[in-house]
């Protein structure tokens, strides 16, 4: 359900921002709440690196419209479909944003074991299936969090979180693990979320 009512509430930003509706108008249409989701992901589409921690608000960056496709396959756990989705996606993008949801329902929760199995399961399941359909000499992956929900806090933190990518052409920084402690080690050490983009591309070319 909150994956719909975020999908529709795109749709409607899409059509409005394509026909010049100002942002105060397309804010009271889909709420304030959605709204802001759509422009932190706007941000993300943006961002990524790897082996490092990224801090502050991504939305603090100036972020252009990039006019994106949005699609959508399955259920909030239908980790395979979207993974299928995304790979196939490629044939035709540049560059494809995922959001999944389900380890920061179980944050709000105080759920940590919940929460450590949904991100294994995501692990099994759609990276596992993803990184069977693309040609990672061709695609990088980048993976990372727009927000830290800690279960002790069940709520959104301030704290940074890792950033991560990985393909064919770019060397290992010597990091085992995808975590907070091992990315604290990362030869990119600790970004703002602006500072995202260019390192990212950065890293991206210098494989190639």
């Amino acid at each position: 359900i909150v994956e719909d009512n975020y999908n529709r509430a795109l749709a409607i930003y899409s059509a409005m921002k394509n026909a010049d509706e100002p942002d105060a108008k397309i804010k009271e249409r889909i709420g304030e709440l959605q709204y802001n989701k759509i422009i932190m992901n706007k941000a993300n589409v943006k961002k990524a690196a790897t082996g490092g921690l990224m801090g502050g608000d991504p939305r603090l960056g100036r972020v252009e419209d990039v006019g994106y496709q949005a699609y959508s396959k399955g259920g909030l756990t239908d980790y395979e479909e979207k993974a299928t989705v995304a790979a196939k996606s490629m044939e035709t993008e540049n560059a494809i944003y995922v959001h999944l949801k389900g380890p920061d329902e179980f944050g709000h929760d105080g759920d940590a074991i919940g929460k450590m199995k949904n991100i294994e399961e995501i692990d099994e399941r759609f990276f596992g299936t993803l990184l069977k359909n693309i040609d990672t000499s061709k695609v990088a992956v980048m993976i990372s969090a727009d927000h830290a929900t800690p279960c002790i806090n069940k709520g959104h933190s301030d704290d940074p979180v890792p950033v991560l990518i990985s393909g064919d052409g770019i060397t290992n920084d010597g990091s085992e693990r995808f975590t907070e402690e091992f990315a604290k080690k990362g030869e990119i050490g600790l970004l703002e979320g602006a500072q995202v983009v260019s390192k990212a591309i950065e890293i991206i070319k210098s494989g190639n």
